[in-house]
């Protein structure tokens, strides 16, 4: 009997916990919220969270000097990041956002005094938590951190703002790549050719 009323009790405070807490009225507020910020979610993958982990990275990876380097957004490294998740496999996929979360909530214990999100930390702050995680003697904090900037990097330097900066041609570039891909398939075309052509030789030898 004992057992039976402990039991019930528990089950009954648990109930008006529930009741307390997922008050219908702010559920139907939680839900709508959620659905409206996916209807105007900017990218395929990335959260609005994540955009904004891999914005203050970059910022912090590739300040913006008033040089002829162009900023993180003018290279459109969230973008990238996104259409990479995109077209990456689910495993990867979930690996990499894991590690922007990393970055995001690691400042919490890594930044002194003053514990804050990664995203919410000064660029002063961000660069010195970069610098820490860059230097460390924990080698896989080293390697959380050269992963994050070998990805940035990528999405940096593959833009055209950033060729330009660093004083090439995207023109150029793309006409010679189209170039090689054009002789590539003439390459190609030929062996097909020259194959075709030592078959048929072969099958009137033995015709004869």
């Amino acid at each position: 009997m004992k057992s039976n009323f402990t039991q019930r009790s528990f089950v009954s405070a648990l109930a008006r916990g529930s009741i307390e807490v997922y008050d219908p009225h702010e559920l139907r507020r939680r839900r709508s919220k959620i659905l409206r910020n996916k209807n105007n979610r900017r990218y395929k993958v990335l959260s609005p969270r994540e955009a904004r982990i891999v914005g203050a990275v970059g910022e912090t990876l590739f300040p913006a000097d008033g040089g002829s380097m162009p900023t993180v957004q003018d290279a459109k490294v969230i973008d990238y990041m996104d259409d990479l998740l995109l077209n990456l496999q689910f495993q990867e996929r979930i690996l990499i956002r894991a590690l922007l979360t990393l970055v995001e909530v690691q400042s919490l214990a890594f930044n002194g005094w003053k514990p804050k999100l990664f995203s919410r930390a000064t660029m002063d702050e961000r660069t010195r938590n970069l610098k820490g995680w860059e230097t460390s003697r924990l080698f896989h904090r080293r390697v959380v951190f050269m992963s994050i900037r070998t990805l940035l990097l990528w999405a940096y330097v593959d833009s055209r703002e950033a060729e330009r900066g660093i004083g090439l041609d995207p023109e150029s570039r793309q006409e010679a790549r189209q170039a090689a891909a054009r002789r590539a398939i003439l390459r190609a075309s030929q062996a097909q050719a020259e194959a075709s052509s030592a078959d048929s030789f072969s099958g009137r030898l033995n015709a004869q």
